[in-house]
């Protein structure tokens, strides 16, 4: 019978998918969290860079003398501190991107504070796109019923 076979059926499933959807979808709290460990542990604590890969400030010996060497002159900032700052970012999901976004407003007046800072380096990205690609297709076979 006509409008009746599989494939049919997969046409009108088809019509289902929708990008806004697939986007939100995409981003689940697996994905927010590895943004979010990314920018802490692979950029900031590892590298002290922000999302143009560029050294945010290097510590000054005063500083390590104060931290008694945890960190040491020359050494990359990390913005670890107290904790404060890792703990307040978060991603926002919207319609068609992302707000990558923390409570930064004690070092706002540093001359070395960038929003940057708040961002995935080129790299970084990839890695990102890679992960919302995998949970696209994942969304587009649920919708499908290609499991």
């Amino acid at each position: 019978m006509i409008g009746q076979t599989e494939i049919d059926e997969h046409l009108k499933r088809a019509l289902l998918l929708d990008d806004s959807l697939a986007w939100i979808d995409s981003h689940t709290e697996e994905v927010k969290s590895t943004i979010l460990d990314i920018i802490r542990q692979d950029q900031l604590i590892d590298e002290g860079v922000d999302s143009n890969d560029e050294i945010i400030g290097t510590y000054s010996y005063l500083t390590e003398v104060i931290t008694n060497g945890a960190k040491r002159m020359g050494d990359p900032y990390n913005l670890k501190d107290t904790g404060a700052f890792f703990r307040s970012m978060f991603v926002k999901v919207l319609k068609d991107s992302i707000i990558i976004d923390a409570d930064y407003a004690k070092m706002e007046d540093q001359n070395w504070w960038s929003i940057d800072i708040l961002g995935l380096t080129d790299e970084h990205l990839e890695l990102y796109a890679e992960m919302v690609k995998k949970n696209f297709i994942l969304y587009a076979r649920r919708v499908l019923e290609l499991n």
